[in-house]
């Protein structure tokens, strides 16, 4: 049935899930070993959650958690993709902080590494980054002015972003400081990445991509999944 697939890897400990929909062939891919190296789900685990409230009626886009009590959440909207939504927590989501920057577009991922350490980006090529949790935000020369779907960092150096419905993804090596534009050599347009060090990678795409790297993204191949 292919409107519910689980695929598991196992190499070295690194494990790679894939979900996919109907509506969306390859909807999620996460390469990142959950905490213990323990296998991955699989569809027959009972899975249970609290709903929690945000505070905002605009939709949200990501969220991430650094550990059980520190996480943040990204959306927006409104005309033009104007209004953007930065939430932060915690307590492990149940009262949520609205977080302010200058910016004025809708963001569509977060990413962060520590407590303190964090990066977010969406619409017209922002990216921003926080040193202090979210409390401050400074904005970084992405190169782009498309919207930017996802952002994943491996380290504090090293990091990724997918450009929505295109062939490209960036790369920086810096932080964030700066960003190098790169193609997958696949002619799919990528919806989501994910990377378990800065060489070791996976893709998805339109038309059931699935693609792997393990030079940090300067060459792709698909991978046929049957």
């Amino acid at each position: 049935d292919r409107s519910r697939v689980v695929i598991g890897t196992a190499n070295e400990g690194e494990d790679v899930i894939l979900y996919i929909s109907p509506d969306r062939p390859l909807g999620k891919v996460d390469a990142r070993t959950p905490p213990g190296g323990s296998a991955p789900h699989s569809p027959a685990q009972e899975v249970t959650f609290e709903l929690q409230h945000s505070g905002t009626s605009y939709p949200l886009n990501d969220v991430c958690f650094v550990d059980a009590q520190h996480g943040w959440a990204v959306g927006g909207g409104g005309e033009d993709h104007r209004d953007y939504v930065l939430l932060r927590t915690v307590d492990g989501g149940r009262t949520w902080e609205s977080l302010t920057t200058s910016l004025a577009y809708q963001l569509d991922s977060v990413f962060f590494l520590t407590p303190r350490l964090g990066w977010v980006s969406g619409y017209r090529g922002v990216i921003l980054r926080t040193t202090d949790g979210g409390n401050s935000w400074t904005r970084l020369a992405s190169g782009s002015t498309y919207k930017l779907a996802q952002i994943q960092f491996v380290d504090e150096r090293s990091g990724f972003v997918v450009q929505a419905a295109h062939t490209h993804f960036m790369r920086t090596t810096d932080g964030g400081d700066s960003w190098t534009h790169h193609a997958i050599g696949i002619s799919n347009d990528l919806l989501e990445i994910s990377f378990v060090d800065a060489r070791n990678g996976w893709a998805i795409g339109n038309k059931s991509l699935l693609a792997h790297t393990t030079d940090g993204g300067d060459t792709w191949h698909a991978v046929d999944y049957g």
